[in-house]
């Protein structure tokens, strides 16, 4: 029998050394992100729970894409969520997730990941759920760099 999973998930993390609060102040400035970002190179709107954003995604290796996700959770300096479908959820869904813990007085881990579901998301799976992975790393590494005082 053949169990096929209602939910894909891509999950990637880094430690960054840094208190989770400077790291917070850096994923929380929507309108500065796109200065460091290599992944989103534009997001705007206000952090609040219900609202929209304008989000702009570039995967290494693959074309960018304008989305406006609603945010449905916003926990400083510890979680923000936003989920985005570009019709009804039962053909595509994407709930984005940023989370950061703490290690320490000066070190936090910063987890990136996204749940995917919906009729279509095999063919996320098949052809964007690669790029889409490197451009997490991308994104994880620059936040790092410049959390940690070394972005060039």
């Amino acid at each position: 029998m053949i169990k096929l999973r209602s939910t894909i998930e891509l999950r990637t993390s880094i430690l960054i050394e840094a208190p989770v609060q400077n790291v917070w102040r850096l994923l929380s400035d929507l309108q500065g992100m796109g200065s460091w970002n290599p992944y989103i190179l534009k997001a705007e709107g206000n952090l609040k729970e219900g609202e929209s954003l304008e989000i702009t995604a570039c995967p290494p290796r693959s074309y960018c894409r304008t989305f406006q996700p609603i945010i449905i959770k916003v926990n400083p300096p510890f979680e923000l969520r936003w989920v985005w479908s570009p019709t009804v959820p039962c053909v595509f869904r994407g709930e984005h997730i940023f989370e950061l813990s703490t290690q320490g007085p000066k070190k936090c881990v910063f987890v990136h990941r996204e749940l995917f579901s919906g009729l279509f998301m095999w063919f996320h799976r098949i052809f964007r759920y690669d790029d889409t992975r490197r451009g997490f790393i991308a994104f994880n590494n620059a936040l790092k760099l410049i959390a940690e005082g070394t972005n060039p």
